[in-house]
């Protein structure tokens, strides 16, 4: 076993995380769930997102035969919900194939949602076979470390390839998140308790691989949505085409500008008056989102006039997926 390898081992055992939810039953089913839900998601988020999902769907027969809206409502308000229609589609390929999940780096790639990074720590962590991986943490670590640039793909993978242990797969996949999220942070890295410094490039030479680059503004997008409320708290809401964002989910309908939601309107049949609240600002990953919430109190008998525009619901009683800022806007504008 080379150096580094024993070395990360080592801080694992020693320094590591040993206590969370998916390590004290390690099981294939709940360590792909818990790497799904990791990606680009920090542990302490996700944290309660597994033990709320663990308890509704305890494996994968349950996973695959459960409607996608309850899966998306299990999932609501952790973001990246893709994540969560390729954990369904992949339940129900499973399912299809027998129910055994798969236990070689290439059959979990050929799932949806999985690609090599993934795989390997599934079949690493959960099998202790030797596998690369390079999620964020691994690819700082074996990039400050062999002083290689962080953007390059082909070499960072040679690398990790290189570098696997031939036993104790586990302990070793484990050690390179915990020493990446721990000590060997993004910035002002903890090189004097590091057990790679020693012969580690960056630190050897002071570098720092990652140069501060100034963020690009977010581009903007703006629009109208509609709260619809009843008399007795009901709300309308119309699920979300799946190649759109938060695709999948309900949400308010939405428009464009004012005119189109008095053309809306008219289409239900209806002269209807409406409050503005305040906006909301919503940041996802490639956009900033300003919603302008319009809210309209109608009587119960109105209702089915706007039955071809969505469902209604009783937002204290969600059974399906809502996106964070839409549940913000239903929560204020339900309170009485």
């Amino acid at each position: 076993m080379s150096s580094f390898a024993s070395r990360i081992i080592r801080y694992q055992r020693e320094r590591g995380r040993h206590d969370l939810p998916w390590q004290r039953r390690r099981t294939l089913y709940r360590v792909w769930v818990s790497e799904i839900m990791l990606q680009q998601t920090q542990v302490a988020t996700v944290i309660p997102y597994f033990r709320r999902f663990m308890r509704q769907f305890p494996n994968v027969k349950q996973l695959a035969e459960s409607p996608l809206d309850s899966v998306l409502a299990c999932w609501s308000g952790l973001g990246y919900y893709t994540r969560a229609r390729h954990l369904h589609q992949a339940a129900q390929v499973i399912r299809g194939s027998g129910g055994r999940l798969p236990r070689t780096v290439e059959d979990w790639m050929h799932l949806p949602g999985i690609g090599r990074s993934t795989a390997g720590a599934i079949v690493s962590l959960a099998l202790n076979r030797p596998a690369p991986m390079l999620d964020g943490n691994a690819r700082r670590v074996i990039a400050r470390h062999q002083g290689l640039p962080m953007t390059s793909r082909v070499a960072l993978w040679r690398a990790a390839e290189q570098l696997l242990p031939d036993r104790d797969a586990t302990a070793y996949t484990q050690g390179l998140m915990d020493l990446g999220s721990q000590c060997c942070t993004p910035r002002a890295p903890d090189c004097t308790h590091c057990p790679l410094s020693k012969d580690c490039h960056c630190a050897n030479h002071e570098l720092d691989e990652q140069p501060s680059r100034k963020r690009s503004p977010l581009p903007r997008r703006d629009f109208w949505v509609v709260i619809v409320q009843s008399e007795d708290g009901q709300v309308l809401l119309q699920q979300r085409p799946t190649d759109s964002i938060w695709g999948g989910l309900w949400s308010l309908p939405e428009y464009p500008d004012q005119g189109a939601v008095r053309r809306w309107a008219r289409n239900c049949g209806k002269k209807l008056e409406w409050q503005e609240d305040p906006p909301l600002t919503h940041r996802l990953s490639h956009l900033e989102l300003c919603l302008h919430p319009l809210r309209i109190r109608i009587r119960n008998s109105d209702r089915e006039s706007f039955q071809k525009s969505g469902r209604w619901f009783d937002p204290e009683q969600l059974t399906v997926g809502v996106a964070t800022p839409i549940m913000k806007l239903i929560q204020r504008d339900s309170m009485p």
